[in-house]
């Protein structure tokens, strides 16, 4: 049997987690910064930045309004809702990593790296953590072994010459240490 071809492939993973107000200088400490509603560029030959800014802030709501129900664009992508506000948050930071997969005896080393980090940080301290893969191959036995490993938060994983289990290295380098396992992990039945 013949397997797909990938041409092309990243993996987003997602979790839940909890968060108090003075974790957010926390987050912006290490890195993460506010994500824009346009990231496009200013033209090198408009006179009015400022209209220029909200005109395409305005285009990009107007697309989220036209493209998802009202409650869920106004909560996730314009940070403002009738019964919640939220805060997006965003690094680029490159990390590699190994999986380590399969038999503990002998376990796959999957190669993948995490290109960006998302928080999605909202009232009442629950947030969404959501993080970018690219697999070192295009294969699709790589990319599903990539995808059996980043599924389950309790993976062992290989990063900057330590071993942990991917909630500890999400925890540890992604969410200023908020533990995503434990008893005093609220979002443990989440994550």
């Amino acid at each position: 049997m013949k397997l797909p071809t990938v041409n092309a492939a990243l993996i987003k993973v997602t979790g839940v987690f909890s968060y108090k107000r003075n974790d957010i200088r926390r987050f912006l400490d290490s890195g993460y910064e506010s994500i824009p509603l346009s990231e496009q560029p200013v033209p090198a030959n408009c006179e009015d930045v400022g209209t220029w800014k909200r005109e395409q802030v305005n285009l990009t709501r107007k697309y989220y309004r036209d493209t998802y129900y009202r409650e869920f664009s106004s909560l996730m992508f314009t940070g403002s809702s009738d019964w919640q506000n939220m805060r997006a948050l965003q690094r680029r930071r490159i990390f590699e990593l190994v999986l380590l997969t399969g038999n503990p005896a002998q376990p796959k080393q999957v190669k993948v790296t995490c290109t960006n980090q998302e928080l999605f940080l909202f009232d009442k301290d629950t947030g969404i953590l959501s993080l970018t893969f690219r697999p070192e191959e295009l294969s699709f036995p790589y990319i599903s072994d990539m995808i059996h490993g980043l599924r389950s938060f309790d993976t062992k994983i290989s990063f900057s010459e330590k071993q942990c289990q991917f909630h500890m290295f999400i925890s540890e380098e992604l969410i200023a240490n908020i533990p995503l396992r434990g008893k005093s992990a609220q979002s443990d039945d989440y994550s």
